[in-house]
This record gives C-alpha cells, structure tokens and sequence, in this order.
C-alpha cells in the first residue's frame, strides 16, 4: 500500500474496510469458504427459521457486497447478532429434559 493510499485510509471520516473484512472473511459461510476447508465462517448453519425471521444472511451479503449500505448492514447485523445472543435459548429436542431430585 502506497503512503497516499495509506493517508486516504486513515483520513477518511468512516471507512468499512473493517465491516467488509469481518463480514466477508470471518462471518461469512459463503465467502469464508473460498479461504479453505477448514475456514467456514461463524455464521454457517444458520437455522433457516432463525434466518427467516432475522435476515442474517441477507444482512451478511449487504455488508459483503453493497458498498453503499454497508456499515448499515454490519450495524443491523450486530444489533441482531446482540438481540439473538441475549435472546432466552428455546430448549430443543435433542436436548435431555432437567432431571428433579
């Protein structure tokens, strides 16, 4: 990287290099699997129902691939994420149910 590309990059009042990277390269079950077999994206295996409700995929291909909406992906993708994490766990099926004593 040249000094005046440097200098662009860091004299730009928001940049979304970063967005982009972790988006692509580390959210990403798309993207991130073009870096490897063993590189499949935090993301992978989404549930369908929770991606159908939440749109995480879709928000994870704006941040990817829309220049323009960019740090609005990644900002709604971490508000999500965030929502999700905090979220109360729905017990599932595989799980055993609690034993009394």
């Amino acid at each position: 990287m040249s000094e005046d590309e440097s200098r662009e990059l860091c004299d730009r009042h928001v940049a979304d290099r970063n967005y982009y990277t972790v988006c692509r390269f580390i959210l990403s079950p798309v993207h991130a699997k073009h870096a490897g077999p063993q590189s499949m994206g935090l993301l992978h295996g989404t549930p369908v129902d929770t991606d159908a409700v939440f749109g995480i995929l879709d928000l994870l291909e704006s941040c990817v691939q829309q220049h323009r909406q960019r740090i609005s992906a990644a900002t709604q993708l971490t508000k999500t994420l965030t929502e999700l994490v905090g979220a109360p766990r729905q017990p599932t099926a595989a799980a055993p149910a609690a034993v009394k004593h």
